[in-house]
């Protein structure tokens, strides 16, 4: 399973945000990024422009039964 937490740069309405259970992401020839995650069957997808971006961590989550 992978996250990614998305740093805006400071004029977009928010600092940051988190997002999980990636199922796919792209990057576009301007810089912009295309995130589809949530439900497989009921997916959620964010577009942004490089400007609203300052930096984008993707990471692999292991997750763990506690």
């Amino acid at each position: 399973m992978y996250s990614a937490k998305i740093y805006y740069a400071p004029n977009f309405r928010t600092h940051a945000e988190t997002v999980d259970n990636i199922i796919n992401w792209a990057c576009d020839e301007n810089g912009g990024v295309t995130i589809i995650f949530g439900d497989p069957h009921n997916p959620t997808t964010i577009k942004r422009h490089k400007t609203d971006i300052e930096d984008v961590h993707i990471f692999q989550v292991n997750p763990a039964i506690f």
